[in-house]
């Protein structure tokens, strides 16, 4: 099936509530503790030293549960939504996280650059943030300006299904009910994602082949490593 991007930021405000309301707790236990074991396997044990960054965090689902996680951790969760992050600082407040803050900043390599809002990390993460980016390029140029030098990386994707059937299955089986625009969104999603061969080739363009590309159940791409 051929690859069709999808729009990079989401504002509708039917859209910003609709992701916010929507349960995916189960999935994103499943990615902290993925991510928790890549980090056990590298012996690392985020502490007060460390600074993690989410891109693309949304309402910030995902971040909060990192903060929680790592409560000794700074944890810093970017995106270029304004929309999507007012959703995530109100979340912030009624959980009062005192290591967990946001970020409003598109990302491109450019603009990563021109901030000075925050340091080098040496832990960054995303869940389903590269198939949003029309050219993969600038999601792996992010990745190398804001991580420093043998920074750990995990990165979740969906994977792209071969056929508009095979899609079509995967819409029945993991978002049966759902309102219209989150079917929607994540049939747009699965078409906008690469498969493993084109993420290995993305790594090899950007010199980061050291980094390894799995596949996860069946509709999912883990990206990880060390830089």
């Amino acid at each position: 099936m051929k690859r069709i991007p999808e729009k990079p930021l989401m504002e509708g405000t039917f859209q910003v509530k609709s992701y916010s309301d929507a349960n995916f707790s189960r999935s994103d236990k499943e990615y902290v503790l993925r991510l928790e074991e890549f980090l056990a396997s590298k012996k690392k044990l985020p502490s007060q030293d460390d600074l993690l960054v989410d891109l693309g965090c949304g309402p910030g689902n995902i971040t909060e549960l990192l903060a929680e996680r790592w409560p000794k951790t700074r944890v810093v969760g970017i995106d270029g939504s304004q929309m999507m992050l007012a959703e995530a600082l109100r979340r912030e407040r009624r959980l009062d996280l005192e290591n967990l803050e946001y970020v409003n900043l598109f990302l491109s390599a450019e603009m990563v650059q021109a901030s000075d809002l925050f340091l080098k990390a040496n832990i960054v993460v995303s869940n389903s943030l590269l198939h949003h980016f029309p050219y993969p390029s600038s999601f792996w140029k992010v990745l190398k300006s804001i991580a420093e030098p043998l920074s750990l990386v995990f990165h979740r994707d969906l994977r792209r299904p071969d056929s508009f059937e095979q899609m079509l299955s995967l819409q029945k089986k993991h978002l049966p009910i759902a309102p219209e625009i989150l079917i929607s969104d994540y049939m747009a999603s699965l078409q906008a994602s690469f498969t493993v061969e084109e993420v290995r080739e993305q790594l090899k363009n950007e010199e980061l082949s050291k980094l390894q590309v799995v596949e996860v159940d069946d509709r999912y791409i883990d990206i990880f490593g060390e830089l």
